[in-house]
């Protein structure tokens, strides 16, 4: 089993509690990233807010097409579970036909 010392808490550990190409292990790369998070919370909320504001008719946009493609998409979906059950009530008449 290969083992790795991560650079933050300097505790050697197996690779498999390190990411790809990262020196510090999951754990300590979590806590960092949380730490970081609550530290820049205001400044994100400002940063998406601000976002949203620019390019709401962008965004209202593709959140409409998501919502009519999964409605075509379902709408095909009962189509075609309509014409397998025709399908297959056609050909379980043409079988009970055939002496």
């Amino acid at each position: 089993m290969e083992r790795k010392i991560c650079t933050h808490c300097n505790i050697e550990k197996n690779v498999e509690d390190f990411y790809n190409k990262y020196t510090e292990c999951k754990i300590c790369n979590r806590n960092r990233c949380l730490k970081r998070y609550y530290e820049n919370k205001d400044k994100l909320s400002n940063q998406r807010k601000l976002y949203y504001e620019k390019n709401r008719e962008k965004l209202l946009q593709k959140q409409n097409n998501r919502y009519i493609n999964f409605k075509e998409l379902q709408r095909s979906y009962v189509e075609l579970q309509n014409k397998l059950k025709a399908l297959e009530e056609n050909l379980s008449i043409n079988d009970t036909e055939k002496p």
